[in-house]
């Protein structure tokens, strides 16, 4: 399905620490959710939408954990990148270019965000606009980052009153944007901000206006749960008995 090389990460080292007591002992990520890992719903999506099969995800908080979710779900194939020291999610992204070609583009979601992301829209824009990174960006959501979009270019991701968007944690990198990565502890947000000041123009942005949960706390963690469960619409749309075939043990 795919035409360019890609394969894709699922970002899983953050310490949850929002989500305590949930995650004491637990990785965010693979956190139950609906009777399923909250990874689970961006697995399914990304292995199911585009072909991708090579997937990676990085892990620190817990990360005995994933040994035991590998153990017990080895059909998947993931691979894992275990990081001694947390290295944000640019370094994290870094780390893990050795597991990758150097044609490689690697697409990218946060492991604590389920929506219904379209990844072909994303990687069809990206492969015609040949541009160095591409994201989904959601209508602005109170207390996060209101970042600029103009005609389909992200113009900042500093926060700004004219910003109607949201960066939504759903991403496709080029191999000359994966180079730039510091391996050192960072955030991906200051690449992009290298390329938004060294090449205007060159950071695609697609508008999502599906299903985008953000499970940045307890409240939020609890109302995606309940509408997952409550909503036969939001199970066939996030492909919720295909999750749970995959991983409901």
């Amino acid at each position: 399905m795919v035409a360019i090389n890609c394969k894709a990460m699922v970002l899983a080292a953050g310490k949850g620490t929002r989500l305590r007591p949930l995650t004491e002992d637990m990785p965010k990520p693979l956190v139950s959710i609906a009777q399923v890992p909250i990874l689970g719903f961006a697995w399914t999506n990304i292995t199911e939408s585009t072909g991708i099969k090579d997937v990676i995800v990085n892990c620190h908080h817990a990360s005995h954990q994933f040994k035991v979710f590998e153990k017990k779900f080895p059909k998947l194939a993931m691979s894992y990148s275990y990081e001694q020291q947390l290295l944000g999610t640019g370094g994290g992204i870094a780390k893990a270019r050795s597991w990758l070609r150097p044609s490689d583009h690697l697409l990218v979601q946060s492991g604590d965000v389920i929506a219904d992301f379209d990844y072909l829209k994303l990687l069809k824009s990206h492969q015609e606009s040949k541009s160095v990174a591409t994201i989904f960006a959601v209508p602005s959501v109170p207390e996060e980052t209101r970042i600029t979009i103009e005609n389909g270019l992200l113009k900042s991701l500093s926060d700004s009153p004219k910003g109607l968007h949201t960066f939504a944690n759903g991403y496709i990198l080029s191999p000359e944007f994966l180079a730039k990565m510091p391996t050192a502890e960072s955030s991906v947000i200051e690449t992009f901000r290298y390329f938004l000041n060294a090449n205007p123009g060159s950071v695609r942005a697609i508008e999502h206006e599906g299903i985008w949960m953000n499970l940045n706390d307890k409240e939020a963690f609890y109302a995606a749960q309940e509408q997952i469960l409550s909503s036969e619409k939001t199970k066939e749309t996030l492909k919720y008995d295909k999750v749970k075939k995959h991983f409901q043990a």
